[in-house]
């Protein structure tokens, strides 16, 4: 069997999408290469727009080919995106006579030939969901309504939480399979003492530490857990009537620093200016992947408060590293986490402080939380999503 792939994010490791990309492929080849026979194996077709993020799955086995096909337009924009996933990808993919095709993303691909069967992995909704902050000029309302068809016309969809597939229902009228997936395999091991100290010597944190990060974009929320840590501070400055708040743990925020584009993407050095706490706070900006294990592990818990998740990566990322987590029971989050994490208001801010000061502060509370999360996460692996999403193709 013919089984092509759109793994155009491998060049963009560092998104959710680029992430999915690498660990599925990889964990699809290994599973081929070992459940099969030489003579039984599927072909596996990598079609790409240029070999940049290859070289990140290692050396490929016989049966997996890579087919580029670089558009003429060089410009690395919506445009390009567009005519490359509309027109470019389905020729390639026709060309290359395939069985089943996966879109390993929700785009605007469409495969008309009957003879190949198309699988769409949908994400999120966030375009629909987020609507006047996300679709800010025709090229993006372009680009999502056709997404939106190639959606609607994919044969077969795949979504990554029973969240999501009742958002394409709502949105598209559309039923979904539902295959979980994962994170990387980098946090399947929990960063030792050693590794912790590694990190925090890095970025220059000393001492107690709470942690959020997953990225910086407005429904992400992180506003919310700034307001509540500075309730915290001025908590802690009332109780001691001192004038200076007793030590409390640092406020370390991760994600890629981007204020020219507020309100889309939250500016925490002005609100934490603003707020007069830029003295309590530690600001990494872009975190490198191998340093993430580290920094989860060593905080004290790990807030959340996002407004809307497809699945909730950072949430998993977190519980492997048997880290307490503090979230929210919006979208997909209580799909994955259950009841093996402490949930707040989103944007009430009194309740997140509230929170984050009964970890802090209660140790036997914080181990509860840490150790009921490290359970949930063994739920999750790459080698479930493939085998799900196997039967799924009934391969």
């Amino acid at each position: 069997m013919r089984i092509g792939i759109n793994a155009s994010y491998l060049r963009k490791p560092s998104t959710g999408i680029g992430q999915v990309t690498v660990h599925f492929l990889r964990e699809l080849i290994k599973q081929d290469s070992v459940e099969k026979t030489e003579e039984a194996k599927n072909e596996i077709i990598l079609f790409t727009e240029d070999r940049e993020g290859i070289d990140l799955l290692g050396e490929l086995p016989r049966n997996v080919t890579i087919k580029e096909s670089l558009p003429n337009y060089k410009r690395d924009d919506l445009i390009r995106k567009l005519w490359w996933e509309k027109y470019t990808l389905p020729r390639e993919v026709s060309s290359q006579s395939c069985d089943i095709f996966l879109s390993l993303y929700q785009c605007p691909t469409k495969i008309e030939q009957k003879e190949t069967q198309h699988f769409m992995l949908v994400h999120d909704l966030i375009p629909e969901k987020f609507a006047k902050e996300y679709l800010n000029n025709s090229r993006k309302k372009i680009y999502w309504q056709q997404t939106k068809a190639g959606i609607i016309a994919a044969p077969k969809i795949i979504a990554v939480s029973q969240n999501t597939a009742q958002d394409i229902k709502d949105v598209t009228g559309r039923e979904s399979n539902v295959a979980h997936i994962s994170v990387d395999p980098i946090f399947d091991e929990i960063a030792d003492k050693r590794e912790v100290q590694r990190v925090k010597d890095k970025f220059a944190i000393t001492g107690d530490y709470i942690y959020t990060g997953g990225g910086l974009e407005l429904r992400k929320n992180v506003q919310s857990t700034i307001l509540a840590y500075k309730k915290l501070i001025d908590a802690k400055l009332n109780q001691t009537g001192t004038g200076q708040p007793e030590k409390i743990p640092t406020l370390v925020i991760s994600g890629t620093l981007m204020p020219q584009l507020a309100p889309l993407w939250t500016d925490v050095e002005k609100i934490t200016t603003d707020l007069q706490i830029r003295e309590h706070v530690k600001i990494l900006g872009h975190v490198p992947q191998g340093d993430l294990p580290g920094l989860y592990a060593g905080a004290q818990c790990f807030i959340f408060p996002s407004l809307y998740e497809g699945f909730g990566m950072p949430v998993l990322e977190a519980m492997k590293q048997k880290t307490a987590v503090i979230t929210v029971r919006t979208s997909s989050i209580p799909e994955i986490c259950r009841e093996s994490v402490l949930y707040c208001e989103p944007k009430d801010v009194h309740d997140i402080e509230s929170k984050i000061t009964s970890l802090v502060v209660d140790e036997s509370l914080r181990e509860a939380y840490a150790q009921k999360g490290y359970d949930q996460s063994k739920k999750f692996a790459w080698s479930k999503t493939v085998r799900s999403m196997r039967q799924i193709f009934e391969v």
